[in-house]
């Protein structure tokens, strides 16, 4: 009798312990004062400006030094290095690999408390940078399987969290993309029934509140809103409202600036193309900034095209020669989209200038990239017209 006593009490001891030790790791979430700080943190990691977010959020990784959330953090600083050079494969298994400690570490929370709402946010984040990561290395089957996984904690979240923020851009993301895709892919349509109802302007209002308030999705949100209106919506207004205002919340992050002068080039907007680039190249100088060269690149080979589309022909040979110097010394130039079309359009312009010899080189290399889409094609066919 003794005995059992004795174990009746060792098992209360051990569910006591248990249930301890599962109210142990805080949920930050929920923490208004974490909130903003997290908020400043990511508006600066967004900036580029990792020292700063380290600054900010140093106080609560002492308190919490076993959070999961400080592997997704690092992982989040890693996939900026990446994407602000899709080009460069060099970091592409060391991200993967923190992405996917990151998901691993927020899975032994999870095992531990389950819905842990934080273990379920850094899940989803993990296998939706991955999937993403997929998708700019055009593997899209595997891209979609892992934004299952990233969909499915955010269902679980959902659950267990209805009222947190930052849901309100997953489910406007469904919403719009469960509307958009049926509509505009006919093919679609008689598969169609495993999609949710899909509401495209009740979508948009969704994305947008995130992108005003949400935590951790704003910046993403907002991104998303100029992506959607400009090659979706068509509506290039509306489109470069956000657009702007990524480049003025983040005037150090080149991968928005890049996006903007694209934008304002494929709508022909020749003048402001050019005030844009010399903007971005001023500002730049005065930051020192060590990837310049990544964002020349790209912003020297639309100065360019602005200039020829003005029959400004010796200057806009200059911009892509500048194009091409930047391109060159880059990783994977074979594959570099930029020093493909730079050297295109450097042809173009020497034919212009009545220079056939210089033409002839300049479509050489385009026609020798190993780069997607028709420029190859239209090199070959100007030199043999030439």
């Amino acid at each position: 009798m003794n005995r059992l006593y004795s174990i009746l009490i060792t098992v209360v001891l051990l569910l006591t312990l248990s249930e301890k030790s599962q109210s142990q790791t805080p949920v930050l979430i929920h923490d208004e004062s974490f909130q903003n700080g997290a908020v400043e943190a990511i508006d600066s990691l967004y900036n580029r400006n990792t020292e700063a977010a380290h600054q900010i959020m140093q106080p609560w990784r002492d308190r919490h030094p076993d959070h999961p959330i400080w592997s997704m953090w690092e992982a989040m600083e890693l996939w900026w290095q990446v994407l602000e050079d899709l080009y460069d494969h060099s970091l592409d298994d060391q991200l993967m690999e923190m992405m996917q400690r990151s998901e691993y570490e927020a899975g032994r929370l999870l095992n531990r408390e389950r819905n842990h709402p934080d273990a379920l946010i850094i899940r989803a984040l993990a296998n939706g940078y991955i999937a993403r990561h997929y998708a700019n290395r055009d593997s899209w089957i595997t891209s979609v399987r892992t934004a299952r996984r990233a969909y499915v904690s955010y269902e679980q979240l959902m659950e267990v969290e209805p009222d947190f923020i930052d849901n309100e851009f997953v489910r406007g993301m469904v919403l719009y993309y469960a509307a958009y895709i049926p509509d505009e892919y006919p093919v679609v349509r008689a598969v169609s029934w495993f999609l949710p109802d899909g509401d495209r302007k009740e979508g948009l209002n969704k994305i947008d509140i995130a992108a005003s308030d949400g935590i951790f999705s704003r910046p993403e949100a907002s991104y998303f809103m100029g992506n959607i209106l400009l090659n979706y919506e068509k509506r290039y207004a509306a489109a470069m409202i956000y657009l702007s205002r990524l480049v003025e919340d983040y005037p150090n992050n080149s991968y928005y600036r890049r996006l903007y002068v694209r934008t304002l080039a494929n709508q022909n907007r020749n003048n402001e193309v050019l005030e844009a680039v010399e903007s971005a190249i001023s500002e730049w100088k005065e930051k020192n900034n060590p990837r310049e060269d990544i964002l020349l690149e790209e912003l020297r080979f639309w100065e360019g095209r602005a200039l020829y589309r003005m029959n400004r022909f010796e200057e806009a040979l200059e911009a892509f020669n500048k194009s091409i110097e930047y391109g060159y010394n880059l990783p994977n130039r074979s594959e570099r989209l930029y020093y493909s079309v730079a050297n295109y359009y450097a042809g173009l312009t020497s034919e212009a200038l009545q220079q056939r010899d210089n033409a002839r080189s300049y479509y050489t290399v385009t026609v020798d990239q190993n780069v997607e889409g028709n420029f190859k094609s239209r090199a070959r066919e100007r030199l043999r017209e030439l």
